[in-house]
This record gives C-alpha cells, sequence and structure tokens, in this order.
C-alpha cells in the first residue's frame, strides 16, 4: 500500500539526508529570486535580449558569491544527518515564503522568510562547522537585504549628519573656497549639491560586511579576533571611497556629471567590487600566516 511521505515520516520509516533537504531548499529559493528578477526587467524593458541583460546585470555580485558560498559549506557538512522534524519545519517556512512572495509579488515576503530560516538554521542545525558557517552567511544576506536598510531609514538622518560632516571637514581643508552649509556644498560657480540617503556609504558598508562574512566563512569556517581588524578596514576602505567622491562632486559641475552618471559611477562601482575581495583576501592571507 502506498503511503505519503508525511505519513512515513511520522511512523519514522521515511529517511531523507538533512543536506538534500536544505540543499534543494536553497536552490529553490535562488530560483524564486532569479524569477523575481527577470519578471522585473520584463516589467521596465522590452525585448528578450534587452531584459535579459538588464536580469543579468541586476544580480549583485557579493550577494551571488555569498549564496554559492552558503551552499558550498551547506554540500561540505556532515556526511549524512537524517532531516528531522526542525528541518522539514524550516523547509516548510521557506517554501512558504516562496509561495506567498510568488502570489503577491512581494519579494519581502521571501527575504523575510530566508532571514528566519538563518535563525533556525544557526539554533537547530549547527551540529556541523560548516553548518555554522552556513548560517553566519545567510544571516549575512539578510542583514545586507532586508534588516540594514531598515536601520538606515530609521537612523538616515543622524549618518547623514556624520557623513557630511567628514565631507565638509575634509572640503574646508582641500578646497576652502567651497561653502558648506547643513548639507548643502556651494562652488565657486555656483555649482552644488545636496547630500541626501543615496549618498550615504551605508549600503556599500553592508556589502563589505556581506563580503567580508562569505570570504571568511569560505576559508575556515571559524572566526578569529583578527577577523575584526579586516572587517573595519573594509569598512573604512568604501567610507573612503564615498568621501572623495563627494568631495570631489562638490567642487565642480563637470565632476559631479562624471562621478554621478556613468562612467563615473561605474568606476566607482568597479573600484568597490575589486577593492573589497582585495582587502579581504589580503587579510585573510596575513592572519593566516600569524603563528
Amino acid at each position: 500500500m502506498h503511503l505519503s511521505a508525511a505519513r512515513l515520516l511520522a511512523a519514522g520509516q521515511f529517511e531523507l539526508p538533512r543536506k538534500t533537504l536544505i540543499l534543494a531548499t536553497a536552490l529553490g529559493v535562488a530560483t524564486q529570486y532569479i524569477a523575481f528578477r527577470f519578471q522585473a526587467a520584463t516589467l521596465a524593458h522590452t525585448g528578450f535580449a534587452d531584459q535579459f541583460v538588464h536580469a543579468i546585470g541586476s544580480f549583485n555580485v557579493f550577494q551571488v558569491f555569498a549564496y554559492v558560498a552558503a551552499l558550498r559549506l551547506i554540500f561540505n557538512g556532515e556526511v549524512y544527518v537524517k532531516a528531522g522534524s526542525s528541518d522539514f519545519a524550516l523547509t516548510t517556512l521557506i517554501a512558504l515564503g516562496a509561495g506567498l512572495a510568488g502570489a503577491t509579488g512581494e519579494i519581502l515576503i521571501l527575504d523575510i522568510a530566508v532571514s528566519l530560516a538563518a535563525i533556525i538554521v544557526f539554533r537547530v542545525l549547527r551540529n556541523d562547522r560548516n553548518e555554522r558557517a552556513a548560517a553566519f552567511v545567510f544571516g549575512a544576506l539578510t542583514l545586507q537585504a532586508i534588516w540594514g536598510p531598515w536601520l538606515f531609514a530609521l537612523t538616515a538622518s543622524e549618518i547623514l549628519r556624520v557623513e557630511t560632516f567628514v565631507v565638509g571637514s575634509l572640503l574646508h581643508l582641500l578646497s576652502p573656497a567651497v561653502v558648506w552649509n547643513g548639507s548643502v556644498f556651494v562652488a565657486p560657480d555656483a555649482h552644488s549639491i545636496i547630500v541626501i540617503e543615496g549618498c550615504s556609504a551605508f549600503a556599500n558598508i553592508l556589502l563589505a560586511m556581506l563580503c567580508w562574512t562569505s570570504m571568511t566563512m569560505w576559508d575556515r569556517q571559524y572566526w578569529r579576533t583578527t577577523d575584526i581588524f579586516i572587517g573595519l578596514a573594509m569598512y573604512a576602505s568604501v567610507v573612503a571611497v564615498n568621501t572623495l567622491r563627494l568631495c570631489l562632486m562638490a567642487q565642480s559641475a563637470s565632476n559631479y556629471q562624471f562621478l554621478h552618471n556613468s562612467p563615473g559611477a561605474t568606476l566607482i562601482g568597479l573600484i568597490v567590487t575589486v577593492m573589497l575581495p582585495a582587502f579581504c583576501w589580503s587579510g585573510l592571507q596575513l592572519t593566516e600566516r600569524r603563528p
């Protein structure tokens, strides 16, 4: 007589490797994210080629690497552990989130489901250091995608006040002719800029955190005290790049046009994309050489 998987599980006769279950769930979530990206590109652009290019371009390289790192960590976990009730509860939670997100078109629902799953992985599925490392990466992903932007929305005025002070102080030393009034900077030729939320380095700080976490967990699956200094160096680097960018944009209209629009904006993005992994990799190599 045919028995359903649920009945077999209840009877203790159905066995499924936990690794297989989690990998299948993670791949399902990745497929859902890809579908959302292509759906957004379909609504914003016409023609398959244009839609495909914009959909691929919308993927964040740090997010993609983090997801690959998390999948690799799960795959490298314990050889065989039977999936239990907590594992199936985790899968059900994410599946419900994916289903609701697909039905409503709200990717935030899926993000919240993944963030809750990261907590469950860290609290329950942590028998293996690879699983713990994967939980850290999933946590960093959700912090960068959901909770970080929410935190910034709540504290944007304070963060911008600090960033504006740093930019104004540096401009006072480098270009004293630029007038600084609150969040507005006015150059001698009457060109002016105002520092708003989109000018903040906070988004790049979140990317640095994601890159730092995923690369460290990929490398050795545990933290060292020296990793704090690697993270701080990465955060300082993106703040320095953004501060220099704002200073240059405040000095002239030509600087603003170049750095705020393409190709300058593309160049800044490329610098950050190369700089963060380079800083992290160099820091990890230095710490590995220490006795």
